[in-house]
């Protein structure tokens, strides 16, 4: 890309270049004598002579005219074909960064949600852990000690049915947690699509480069 900019730095820098070329230069106050009036002059007497500026101007003015207007025609047709490639190429180049932006911000906030879910998961995963444990130590104190039965067994019920709870809500994590792995293939899928088309774009502005330095060359040769 840096390249490219260049390039179009390069070609604006040639026709500002020509464009003070072709600007008429300032008259010079004071001339050297024309050779007829200096013929009869000595070496040891001659002298600078003063012509009028309005003389000195209009003679520089027809010279670079003359001279000049070759260039003058290049230098109106050299903007009508590198401009049209280089306006293309900036509008390729702006729709190259959207696409790149909008892709960033569709993974951000795909990887931001699915880690929500990750630790939600996680969080109820340790609290079954937790209530197991308590589970397990519920059925030892069962077995030492026959006569608190009753209460026990309420003390377990109690807990397998806050297993269950917790149970159905792990499954509706898992569920969660399958249907974002399924959006996050489709995610995938999208973001290849859109990279297929950044590459259409790539290929697009390599292929105005080639015509941007074709015109360049050919601008190098006319001048020459």
């Amino acid at each position: 890309m840096s390249k490219f900019l260049d390039q179009i730095k390069q070609v604006e820098a040639e026709r500002e270049r020509k464009r003070l070329k072709n600007k008429p230069p300032q008259p010079a106050p004071v001339t050297r004598a024309p050779q007829e009036n200096n013929a009869a002059l000595t070496p040891d007497s001659q002298t600078l002579t003063q012509e009028s500026p309005t003389v000195i101007a209009k003679n520089a003015a027809s010279t670079n005219n003359d001279t000049a207007r070759p260039e003058k025609e290049q230098s109106n047709i050299t903007p009508a074909l590198t401009k049209a490639p280089a306006r293309q190429a900036v509008g390729f180049m702006v729709g190259l960064i959207g696409l790149s932006l909008c892709l960033a911000a569709l993974a951000a906030v795909f990887y931001q949600e699915h880690a929500k879910l990750i630790t939600t998961a996680k969080a109820y995963s340790i609290a079954i852990e937790n209530l197991e444990k308590d589970m397990s130590r519920v059925k030892t104190t069962l077995l030492e000690d026959e006569d608190k039965t009753s209460g026990i067994e309420l003390k377990v019920q109690t807990l397998n049915s806050e297993i269950d709870k917790l149970s159905q809500v792990a499954n509706g994590m898992a569920t969660q947690i399958s249907a974002l792995e399924s959006a996050k293939d489709n995610q995938q899928t999208t973001i290849e699509a859109l990279l297929k088309e950044k590459d259409g774009f790539m290929n697009k502005i390599a292929a105005l480069q080639a015509g941007l330095e074709s015109l360049k060359e050919t601008n190098n040769k006319k001048g020459q």
